[in-house]
């Protein structure tokens, strides 16, 4: 079973994303990935997020943990507390064969305009930070 971990990150009306051009598809995702060796869930989103954003992140909380006969995935609220956005490192970016990968703030009310995967962060993020106006600080 693949064991993974994601952060949600909103800043200032925009939530970070990761920009995927794959098979000549473009979706969305939340930075993060699989979680490594004798690490656990928070860890592995602490470590994703500096490889892929280039920034330290603060969990905040457990947001959801995503299951399934494939997977489990937990996704945490996080917010920026040191480093450059857009300047992660993270291996995958470098190998072709897995795609392209862009990290980038979208504003939040445009997320339901965009392929966003998994499917369930959009309806998250619509129902937590557009339908009840609510925004991380």
């Amino acid at each position: 079973m693949r064991k993974s971990a994601r952060v949600l990150i909103v800043q200032d009306g925009k939530v970070a994303l990761i920009k995927r051009e794959k098979n000549n598809q473009i979706y969305f995702v939340l930075p993060g990935g699989g979680v490594e060796g004798e690490e656990g869930f928070e860890q592995a989103a602490l470590r994703e997020a500096y490889e892929e954003l280039g920034v330290r992140v603060e969990i905040i909380r457990l947001v959801t943990l995503v299951r399934s006969e494939e997977r489990i995935e937990y996704l945490y609220e996080a917010k920026v507390i040191s480093g450059m956005f857009g300047t992660g490192k993270a291996h995958e970016f470098s190998d072709p064969l897995r795609g392209k990968y862009f990290p980038m703030w979208l504003d939040i009310k445009e997320v339901t305009n965009y392929d966003l995967r998994p499917s369930i962060v959009k309806g998250i993020l619509t129902k937590k930070f557009i339908n009840e106006k609510y925004s991380l600080k």
